[in-house]
């Protein structure tokens, strides 16, 4: 961005707030040639390597909060004035595979608190400590109740040739693993809403995608039910709200 621009007078902002001076902001960021604010503020491209990476980071986190807090702060103020009522949900962030809570800022989880309803989140994961750890992190900072709105187990039938989804070793295990998935969240979590499984209908090859194969599901693609499947399921989600009772 041109130096006059909003955005770049904000980045300029935050490097007087992190730097001492313009040579430290300069040299973090390996900029040769440098005498003012005035002249880094000019500069139009920046390396893709910083030299000082964890300054550059503590940077990088200050401008996505700044971004966060005008993105979340419009929506809200927008859907408001028109719809006084509406759910915001703002946006599904990715924490899954046991990704760390610690990849989203923690100014961007406060600004979503102040302007959206729930948190969402795409997190695959057993339940363990480490992902029960995460939940009460994010409620923590947040101050959001958690939807977990992309997760799902997976069990491979000769239809397929890769699934989707936490790969387990039978439909059985898969039944097994969503009922105790919906029983810690309820259980453990008073501020989880619930969580969205990922998969409805399965697929065959040579559906689904190359990267991640096909996708499983509680009925074959034929609408066929999942007999091995569905009743834990079923009995999950119809205890799903006596477990919440019991947590709050």
């Amino acid at each position: 961005m041109p130096a006059t621009a909003e955005g770049k007078q904000k980045w300029m902002e935050l490097l007087k707030q992190n730097h001492t001076s313009t040579d430290a902001a300069a040299k973090v960021y390996g900029i040769q040639g440098i005498s003012s604010w005035k002249d880094l503020a000019g500069v139009t491209s920046w390396p893709i390597q910083p030299s000082g990476k964890t300054k550059a980071l503590k940077d990088a986190e200050d401008m996505f909060t700044a971004i966060a807090e005008q993105w979340y702060r419009l929506h809200h103020d927008t859907i408001r004035k028109y719809a006084p009522n509406h759910l915001i949900l703002g946006d599904k962030h990715d924490v899954g595979y046991d990704k760390s809570v610690h990849m989203i800022p923690d100014g961007v989880l406060q600004a979503m608190g102040k302007y959206t309803d729930a948190l969402i989140i795409q997190s695959y994961s057993h339940y363990a400590e480490h992902h029960k750890a995460m939940l009460e992190e994010l409620h923590a900072k947040s101050g959001l109740p958690i939807i977990n709105g992309d997760h799902s187990y997976s069990c491979m039938t000769h239809k397929q040739v890769k699934t989707k989804g936490i790969k387990l070793e039978s439909q059985q295990a898969v039944a097994n693993e969503y009922h105790s998935y919906m029983k810690n969240i309820m259980v453990n979590h008073p501020y989880m809403l619930g969580w969205w499984y990922c998969g409805y209908i399965e697929q065959w090859a040579p559906a689904g995608t190359p990267n991640l194969g096909q996708q499983c599901g509680f009925f074959t693609p034929f609408g066929q039910p999942r007999t091995d499947l569905l009743p834990m399921v079923k009995e999950a989600n119809e205890n799903a709200v006596q477990w919440h009772k019991a947590a709050l």
